[in-house]
């Protein structure tokens, strides 16, 4: 129910409640686009509705939102991408293990219990919508942006999982996202860089891909994300973000009446669409997310209804799911976060020790050969292989070895010359590559991965994946350790698996040789 003395809006006012404009969490280190001053030139101009937010710390985070609500005339809806815990935005938060990871242990304890954490963490830094969980079921293992982001790629233990995660992120009180609708796991092209086609018939959808979304649907979950990728079992000419075909499909055969949100309008799969989040309102979308230029976005909107080309209807409908999510969230009794609350909840030391363990639960063998656990006395060589300028530094990973007796390594790094590692009785490979927006491959590089096959061939040999599993397809280590991320805790927990400290009591969660 909205606020009885809340104002009328114009047409445009009621369209700005739809789009939501990137902002930086710090006013220090801003992000490029989202700085302090673009974005209050946004809410004063535009009035938009809400925010996803990039960065920041607990402390600056809360801070500026604060700011920023006060600037507005209506409450702002904030939100974020938190698919490994608020640490993935904001220094300070906990950083959880990814969706791959927590499929790796089958268990929707944990799966809530993510959920939870990130949540708690969410609403004291004033974030009330994440963008999480991702329900896509990774089928393609050269797809370069879902991959560990995805629980598996079997739909039912994503289906299982994410449906955990929702109800423990909402019964915290921040909404939940189900993305990406119909599915971005079966496809090797990254939507960031151009417009991916997934050539499946319906019946396939309705196997593979549909499930965790209706299973999400089924769990309550507020939010739905829809993906910039076509699917022409649905509609041969659009995406899905800009289809009035799949859009309705979500709405009429799956009865979902929550928040449709798009993708990132500002991403390269709808570069060749005019006017997306006019194509992407029209065809049933309620909030416009991240438009690369937000006031020519709204003219757009404006214009397509004052011509007839979108129904007043339409606006009116998407705006009374905006501000009823608004309502729900309490931001109609009080937009601003008490920041005298930050150290009570924020990476609270039970969050990070459980987030500790849950990272050593998901410890998987990809196989288990000679040379794992590492015998006791054996010399041990490491080869740090960072394939990518965004990976996390290794020195918890380096730091634990040394305390296992393990003093040399070389580090082998893309661009670099490769180096030789030292000698000794075994060698242990550590892989460390992102997954990230606009790299468009998963795999190692093609001189890395040859540098790696011979220097493990005919050796005594253990390769540790800080990431991607499917790095065991490429890499001929004789034993190979899933870890599933490059966080602090993954890279403690994987020394000391590889010691015998601790079990790997991990299940592989996708399959592998395929």
């Amino acid at each position: 129910m909205l606020p009885a003395d809340l104002p009328p809006l114009t047409l445009r006012q009621k369209i700005a409640q739809l789009i939501f404009v990137a902002a930086s969490g710090s006013a220090v280190r801003p992000r490029e686009g989202a700085d302090f001053d673009t974005v209050r030139g946004y809410l004063e101009d535009g009035e938009f509705g809400g925010l996803i937010l990039f960065g920041g710390s607990i402390f600056e985070t809360p801070m500026q939102v604060n700011t920023l609500q006060r600037l507005s005339r209506l409450p702002l809806l904030v939100s974020a991408d938190l698919e490994r815990g608020a640490g993935q935005q904001v220094e300070g938060g906990t950083d959880l293990p990814p969706p791959m990871a927590i499929g790796a242990t089958g268990s929707e304890t944990h799966a809530r219990f993510a959920g939870k954490v990130t949540a708690l963490e969410a609403r004291a830094f004033g974030i009330h919508w994440v963008y999480a969980p991702v329900v896509d079921v990774n089928t393609e293992p050269r797809n370069p942006i879902i991959n560990t982001r995805a629980f598996s790629d079997d739909p039912a233990v994503a289906a299982r999982l994410g449906a955990a995660f929702v109800k423990g992120m909402q019964g915290a009180g921040v909404s939940a996202c189900a993305k990406h609708f119909p599915g971005h796991g079966a496809t090797p092209l990254d939507s960031h860089v151009v417009l991916p086609t997934v050539m499946r018939e319906r019946a396939a959808l309705d196997r593979e891909e549909l499930p965790p979304f209706a299973a999400a649907i089924r769990a309550g979950v507020d939010t739905v994300m829809v993906g910039h990728i076509t699917m022409p079992a649905l509609d041969p000419k659009l995406p899905a973000s800009l289809s009035p075909a799949a859009i309705g499909m979500l709405r009429r055969e799956m009865g979902f009446q929550g928040i449709v949100v798009t993708d990132a309008l500002m991403m390269g799969a709808l570069s060749t669409f005019g006017s997306p989040a006019a194509l992407a309102l029209a065809a049933g979308s309620d909030v416009l997310l991240y438009p690369e230029d937000p006031m020519a976005a709204l003219a757009d909107c404006v214009e397509a209804v004052e011509s007839g080309r979108i129904p007043v209807s339409r606006v009116d409908e998407a705006v009374e799911r905006v501000l009823a999510l608004k309502t729900r969230r309490g931001l109609f009794q009080e937009r601003s976060v008490s920041t005298e609350e930050i150290s009570k909840i924020p990476a609270h030391e039970y969050h990070g020790k459980a987030a500790e363990a849950m990272a050593h639960d998901a410890l998987t063998w990809a196989r288990r050969g000679d040379g794992a656990p590492i015998p006791k006395g054996a010399r041990v060589s490491l080869l740090i292989v960072r394939d990518d300028d965004f990976a996390a530094p290794p020195e918890p990973f380096l730091a634990a070895m040394r305390a296992e007796g393990a003093l040399e390594f070389a580090t082998a790094k893309v661009g670099h010359p490769l180096p030789e590692p030292p000698a000794g009785d075994v060698l242990v490979v550590a892989i460390y590559a992102r997954v990230r927006a606009w790299k468009g491959r998963v795999g190692l590089s093609e001189e890395m991965e040859k540098h790696v096959g011979r220097v493990t061939s005919g050796r005594r040999s253990v390769a540790v994946a800080f990431g991607n599993p499917y790095f065991a397809d490429q890499v001929p280590a004789q034993s190979f350790l899933c870890a599933w991320s490059d966080s602090p805790a993954a890279q403690r927990g994987a020394a000391l698996a590889l010691h015998g400290r601790i079990e790997a009591p991990g299940k592989m969660p996708v399959r592998l040789g395929r």
